[in-house]
C-alpha cells in the first residue's frame, strides 16, 4: 500500500500567514519542535508537580560531603566530611522490600528504592547550598541519603524510617519521563544504607550493631566514644579460638601439627 507522505506534514506555503505563526516560510511543522511546544511542556511539568505533590512522601535528604581530595577511596567514605543536616521535601517513592538473608557475616537486607522528584523542586529545596553545588543548579549524586521519615513515623518499638543511599540518578528515560522530549524529573535509584560513623551520618532507630568491644564508635577530636547502640560480644575472637585449640599449651607454635626444629 502506498503512503502519501505529503499529507503527513503541515507545510506553511503561504508566507502571508507568518505574522501569526512560529514557523518559517516553507518549514515543516513538528510536534517535538522545542521552539513551538513550550506551552505543552509546561503543562506536562505542572502535571508531574501535582502528581508528586498528591502521592509523594515527605523525606529527609542528606548531602554527602565526600570529595576526591579528602575521600578514603578504599572504603568510599570521607569520615571528616560526613553529611549535611537533613533537608526535607516531597518525593514519589517505590520501595522494593527484599527478604533478609542470613550469611556467615550476619543478616543482609538488599532493599532498594526508586524515587522521583521534579528537577525544579529539588533545585529549589537546595538552592541555598552553594558550598555543595558551586557549579550551578543542585543535583542529586551518588552517596547522598534519603530517609523515609514520614513513612516511618508510626513504626513501633523505637523503629524509624528506613534510610537509603543513592547509587544512580537519571534525567532521561524516554519511555517513562520525557514526554515531548522535555526534561522534568530526576529518577533516583538507591540501596539500603549500612550505617557508618561519618559525621552526621543518620541511623535507623532500633538498629543495633554487634562488635568485639565497646570502645568503637564516633570520634570527637582524639577521643573515642562509647556507642550506646552497640551490643558487644561477651567473648573475643581469640578466646573463642582457644576453646577450639589452645596454641599456648603447645609452646605457642602456630602449627597444630608441630613445627620445625
Amino acid at each position: 500500500m502506498a503512503i502519501d507522505t505529503a499529507s503527513m506534514f503541515t507545510v506553511i506555503a503561504d508566507c502571508n500567514l507568518l505574522d501569526n505563526m512560529f514557523l518559517s516560510c516553507g518549514e515543516v511543522y513538528r510536534v517535538l519542535d522545542k521552539d513551538t511546544n513550550g506551552g505543552e511542556r509546561q503543562i506536562t511539568q505542572n502535571y508531574y508537580t501535582e502528581m508528586i505533590g498528591m502521592y509523594g512522601q515527605r523525606i529527609n535528604y542528606y548531602i554527602n560531603g565526600t570529595n576526591l581530595v579528602d575521600a578514603d577511596n578504599l572504603y568510599g567514605e570521607a569520615p571528616l566530611e560526613g553529611y549535611s543536616v537533613p533537608y526535607f521535601f516531597v518525593m514519589y517513592i517505590e520501595v522494593n522490600d527484599a527478604s533478609p538473608l542470613l550469611s556467615k557475616y550476619g543478616l543482609i537486607s538488599d532493599d532498594d528504592m526508586t524515587a522521583i522528584v521534579t528537577i525544579s523542586s529539588f533545585g529549589s529545596a537546595l538552592s541555598a547550598l552553594s558550598a555543595y553545588y558551586p557549579s550551578g543548579i543542585p543535583e542529586p549524586k551518588s552517596g547522598d541519603l534519603i530517609e523515609l521519615n514520614e513513612y516511618g513515623t508510626d513504626r513501633i518499638n523505637g523503629r524509624t524510617g528506613r534510610i537509603f543511599q543513592l547509587t544512580q540518578r537519571l534525567d532521561e528515560d524516554v519511555a517513562r519521563i520525557n514526554p515531548l522530549m522535555g526534561h522534568y524529573l530526576w529518577i533516583l535509584k538507591a540501596k539500603r544504607f549500612d550505617f557508618t560513623y561519618e559525621a552526621n551520618s543518620p541511623r535507623e532507630g532500633a538498629s543495633n550493631q554487634v562488635i568485639d568491644d565497646t570502645f568503637t564508635g564516633t570520634f570527637t577530636g582524639d577521643n573515642v566514644l562509647i556507642d550506646g547502640n552497640l551490643n558487644p560480644f561477651e567473648q573475643t575472637t581469640n578466646e573463642v579460638s582457644n576453646d577450639i585449640f589452645d596454641y599456648g599449651a603447645y609452646g605457642n607454635t602456630d602449627d597444630v601439627y608441630g613445627g620445625y626444629s
